[in-house]
């Protein structure tokens, strides 16, 4: 079980670097593919930038967040062989 648990951080956190790097793609985005400083949807893709932006931050912390609370739990909770 603990073998699991090890992989599923590993997993999560892979998980929050590509979610991290989604944002920043997105943000590339935003910056070349609209006109307006303030606009959010493409003009190549018509997808709403700001929202996948904030979808991956989201996403992100909370990969982390369970990551964290997984270590935690393997720590804390589970026996050592």
């Amino acid at each position: 079980m603990r073998k699991v648990v090890t992989s599923c951080v590993v997993f999560l956190l892979l998980a929050t670097v590509f979610f991290i790097y989604t944002v920043f793609n997105n943000m590339v985005s935003l910056k070349y593919e609209t006109d307006e400083p303030g606009a959010c949807i493409s003009k190549i893709t018509g997808i709403d930038l700001c929202e996948a932006i904030k979808f991956h931050k989201i996403a992100a912390l909370a990969s982390l967040l369970l990551a964290i609370a997984l270590l935690y739990y393997r720590e804390f909770f589970m026996e050592k062989k």
